[in-house]
């Protein structure tokens, strides 16, 4: 006979703890992270002092104990609460021989389930009718991004939420010490392409300025094409566009920018990617050049959830005459290629 453990959801069962952790882990995948991206952010008080401020949220932190990579563990904090150290009185600051790059501590919290073999809390220490706890860790090294970094917590079953880098003879947190390393525990991409035939030759001859200035280019790029729909969950977008066989007529002497713009100009929160540039130069014979513009932008609240237009927008740092601006025709080709993410906030 082989003896399994229990299936879940019946009734009348027992279903220990363990079971139920790998259950949670079966439910969730592999891996720790916060469920949200604003969960358990880590900041500054708000009135800084020596302490910070932890954000509302929930976290799944995968078992360390050595045989137990299978389980996970789920937790809330249901208000945002400050931390000012076990006792209260406040984070140990800096003193004045505090080296050059300062003292690097790291925010963690720890699972307190006395079935687990290794705790950097000795038990005596765990605070009353609590199963989770807030720590820090002084002089991590400077590599450090989790708790598998950290020979002090080496198989301790906890989650890294964030660093905070003082500089010598400081107290007082804020939030530029703070180095966030939370992760979503159940990442979620979306990812979009938009091409288009282009029917008939397009010309750039806008040159208001950047952010709101420029024109659309191409043009034809259909209400249809460029209106796509932001996820909810949403927080950040990777967008890449490439404008090929952009022809630059010889001689042309046309300088300018390009980049990805998120909503109309009548959006209150419109956001755009960084400028790519071109410039003729002068050149004496035509050519054919490629203009391409990757980025990573993070979303606005009030677009995510909605319909919003992603426009391909450029030009020209001068007025130059017709005969030597650059120009999209039936040869060119077009591409907006739009990654959605969900990520830390």
């Amino acid at each position: 006979m082989v003896d399994f453990g229990q299936a879940t959801y019946i009734d009348g069962t027992v279903v220990s703890g363990s079971e139920l952790r790998r259950n949670t882990q079966r439910d969730a995948g592999d891996g720790s992270g916060v469920v949200r991206p604003g969960d358990l952010k880590v900041t500054q008080m708000d009135v800084p002092g020596a302490g910070v401020k932890i954000a509302v949220g929930d976290a799944l932190v995968q078992s360390r104990a050595p045989g137990a990579e299978r389980e996970t563990y789920g937790f809330p904090l249901v208000t945002a609460q400050n931390y000012l150290g076990d006792a209260g009185g406040g984070i140990p600051g800096t003193g004045s021989s505090v080296p050059s790059g300062g003292r690097r501590d790291m925010v963690f919290v720890e699972i307190l389930d006395p079935g687990l073999p290794t705790f950097y809390t000795p038990q005596e220490s765990w605070p009353a009718g609590q199963s989770v706890k807030v720590s820090i860790i002084q002089n991590v090294p400077s590599t450090a991004r989790s708790v598998a970094d950290v020979p002090a917590l080496a198989n301790v079953t906890g989650y890294a939420l964030a660093l905070i880098t003082y500089p010598a003879s400081t107290a007082t947190i804020t939030n530029t010490m703070i180095t966030d390393l939370r992760m979503v525990q159940k990442l979620r991409s979306w990812r979009v392409f938009r091409t288009v035939d282009l029917s008939a030759t397009q010309q750039l001859s806008a040159t208001t300025a950047f952010p709101a200035g420029g024109q659309a280019f191409p043009l034809e790029l259909s209400e249809d094409d460029r209106n796509i729909d932001i996820p909810d969950w949403a927080t950040h977008v990777n967008v890449l566009m490439i404008l090929g066989s952009v022809r630059m007529p010889a001689g042309s002497t046309a300088a300018g920018t390009y980049w990805v713009q998120i909503g109309g100009n009548a959006h209150p929160d419109a956001t755009r990617s960084t400028q790519g540039s071109f410039n003729g130069g002068g050149q004496a014979n035509e050519s054919k050049d490629t203009w391409m513009n990757a980025g990573k932008i993070r979303i606005p609240d009030s677009m995510r959830g909605t319909r919003q237009g992603f426009f391909i927008k450029a030009r020209l740092s001068a007025a130059v005459g017709a005969a030597l601006r650059p120009e999209l025709n039936t040869l060119s080709s077009v591409l907006l290629d739009v990654e959605f993410l969900r990520e830390p906030v």
